[in-house]
């Protein structure tokens, strides 16, 4: 045999190895009688003797609405990060290590705090923000000056010199934004924002959710199948492997929900620009209520006359998310309520979800490579070897997922094997292989054009795209991108200072401040007026695309150190729960003692831990800085002058990050 020859016939084994793990992954719903391939026995590499440089990395860029809310990443910036004469309106949206939003384009000096609330909603007795476009909620005084109510009516605003912070029609912006109100707003023209917001905001939170359910659970499904393989229909499976089925599910079911709450949305914009009296509007907002699209689509058609035959984007795939959710439904009746089940309820369950019609690697469908149908596995063979590599997807046909991705457009999830997981002898423990979903309408899916369709319905007598003026504010949103090249690590507010680059030196410029608070004690503002306020100092930190609240951070107003006039105090974790909403008022925040590392885990410190970081991949994160209303009173708050404060954030990783070792590098960065 000729070394081409023995070449394709060792990729050729590789390949079918390969497929295998492939499609043990995904096709659960082929029966336990299949006949899987045969699997070389234990391939070795040895004796490579290779010094890779370290460069352990955890990087930071400020965001931009392309890089939150699109497909955009940011750059790299050429450059230096203590170099004085930078743009940092450009270094900022780059990857590096500082951002620094001290420029007075930023309007960060302009904004002042007066108390509001956290407007979040219930989730496993955690919070996540209700709406993301309006997170805070202000009260409404009435004539005799006391609180009649509190109202969520918060809008986000891109500052604009000589101008001040200014709304949009629609937000096409990210990074940093002001939260305030508008006082020549009306109720009505508020609501028609807030939907538009919604229709956009929806349609990410769908995305996400159907991300999470790959992420989360395909790995643990697909090592209960393949534990099952060569099962009958009556073998029994444990209730808590059905438990991770029924969270798949429920995975699903919620971004078939939050589907039909932005087509749902995107009427109610309809109906805000039609031409009926503000009464007519608001009894028709209360009567709709908590109805599905599909209802509210008969209300409107039926009931209040609405004309909607301009706007088919929305009402002719309302019906497609309906079979979403009839799908998923049935597949949750298979299963047993409680207790444990059956390989053929589970099989039956998978079935309603997902079709072998539609996966595919390289682009070939699974059964044909399985087979080898007209030479597909050949063209496989191919595409690997050139150096393209396995690809792996869902496309048109194969199920919930690639449905799900037609609304919400394309998304690429992971699948990630359990430990314990072995075919014929072949460890898959800790494999994880990317799965990209494709649907039909591209990178934003139908609902991307549903917003396209509605972003310029307006209220009679308004205009599209019209800005308004803050007049109050009331805290300020910090859009951050966080990636790394650590494995199983996670994102850490860093409370003491710490260098940038290298942990053993004390390069002043490349120091950060670790996370703080300073304010200047003067005046009426004595060390302890500045503790009744820091009390209620508030820093939330959110996943920008969900909502999903990581952490909560308050200021150490126990242990604040004092030199000359300034004031600082230590910004940490603490723990949080938010209580249900009363009558509509959104929720309050209870913010309990500062977080202590008390668990067995010792890769994960509970007190400074956020979210978790997975290597190569873009963390979206949003700090949310407000004055919690429900903390301080009016002995606080009761003094003419504005107090100025100056907030700084530094993150860190769990892992133990080495940079490569240059000496040039190094030097400069210590100085020398």
């Amino acid at each position: 045999m000729n070394s081409k020859q023995s070449t394709m016939q060792s990729a050729r084994k590789k390949l079918v190895a390969a497929t295998a793990m492939l499609l043990v992954a995904c096709i659960m719903t082929i029966s336990s009688t299949y006949a899987w391939f045969t699997l070389s026995t234990a391939p070795e590499v040895k004796g490579i003797t290779t010094n890779v440089g370290a460069n352990g990395n955890l990087e930071i860029a400020l965001g931009t609405y392309d890089t939150v809310y699109g497909n955009s990443e940011p750059a790299s910036y050429e450059g230096s990060s203590i170099d004085t004469t930078a743009d940092a309106t450009v270094s900022n949206i780059t990857w590096g290590n500082l951002i620094d939003l001290s420029g007075a384009s930023y309007g960060l000096g302009d904004i002042v705090l007066y108390p509001s609330r956290l407007n979040a909603t219930i989730t496993d007795g955690k919070g996540y923000i209700a709406n993301r476009f309006s997170p805070l909620a202000y009260a409404i005084y009435g004539s005799d000056g006391r609180v009649m109510n509190l109202s969520a009516n918060t809008l986000l605003g891109k500052y604009e010199m000589n101008t001040g912070f200014m709304a949009l029609e629609t937000p096409t912006y990210a990074g940093v934004n002001a939260i305030g109100s508008a006082s020549n707003m009306s109720e009505r023209e508020f609501a028609g924002r807030n939907y538009k917001n919604a229709v956009e905001s929806n349609r990410l939170t769908a995305r996400n959710e159907a991300l999470g359910a790959i992420n989360l659970y395909s790995g643990d499904l697909a090592g209960l199948a393949i534990n099952n393989l060569s099962s009958g229909d009556d073998a029994v499976v444990a209730e808590a492997d059905i438990a991770v089925l029924k969270n798949l599910i429920a995975k699903l079911k919620n971004a078939s929900a939050a589907i039909d709450a932005s087509l749902k949305s995107a009427m109610m914009v309809v109906l805000t620009a039609q031409d009926i009296t503000d009464d007519a509007w608001e009894l028709a907002v209360n009567t709709i209520g908590n109805k599905t699209a599909s209802e509210t689509l008969t209300y409107l058609e039926d009931e209040q006359g609405v004309d909607l035959t301009g706007f088919t984007e929305i009402t002719d795939v309302i019906d497609d998310n309906d079979d979403i959710l009839v799908a998923l439904e049935s597949a949750e009746a298979a299963l047993p309520a409680s207790g444990d089940s059956t390989w053929g309820e589970v099989s039956a369950s998978v079935s309603a979800i997902l079709n072998t019609t539609g996966i595919e690697i390289c682009g070939e469908d699974v059964m044909s490579v399985k087979n080898n149908t007209d030479g597909a596995r050949d063209r496989v063979m191919q595409e690997v070897l050139s150096g393209d590599g396995l690809t792996f997807s869902f496309a048109t046909g194969s199920g919930v997922f690639a449905d799900i991705a037609d609304f919400v457009g394309n998304y690429t999830g992971t699948i990630s094997f359990p430990e314990g997981v072995v075919v014929e002898g072949v460890n898959l423990s800790g494999v994880k292989k990317p799965v990209e979903v494709k649907g039909q309408y591209g990178a934003t899916g139908l609902l991307g054009g549903v917003h396209v369709l509605v972003k310029d319905s307006v209220i009679p007598g308004a205009q599209p795209g019209a800005e308004k003026a803050l007049t109050d504010t009331y805290g300020y949103t910090v859009d951050l991108l966080f990636r790394t090249n650590a494995t199983d690590s996670y994102l850490e507010l860093q409370t003491n200072a710490a260098n940038r680059v290298y942990s053993d030196n004390d390069n002043a410029e490349l120091m950060g401040a670790g996370s703080n608070m300073a304010f200047t004690i003067s005046g009426e503002y004595t060390k302890d007026k500045i503790d009744g306020l820091a009390e209620g100092v508030r820093v939330v930190f959110y996943d920008t695309t969900s909502g999903e609240i990581f952490g909560v951070a308050k200021l150490d107003t126990e242990n604040g150190t004092v030199s000359g006039d300034q004031y600082k105090l230590d910004l940490k974790l603490a723990d949080f729960t938010v209580n249900p909403a009363n009558n509509n008022i959104p929720s309050a925040l209870a913010v309990g003692d500062f977080l202590d590392d008390d668990t067995a885990d010792t890769t994960k410190d509970e007190s400074v831990a956020l979210t978790a970081l997975t290597a190569n991949e873009i963390k979206k994160v949003t700090a949310l800085v407000y004055l919690d209303g429900d903390v301080i009173d009016n002995g606080d708050a009761g003094v003419a002058a504005n107090l100025n404060g100056k907030l700084n954030l530094q993150f860190a990783s769990s892992a133990t990050l080495t940079p490569m070792s240059n000496s040039n590098l190094e030097n400069y960065s210590k100085g020398n």
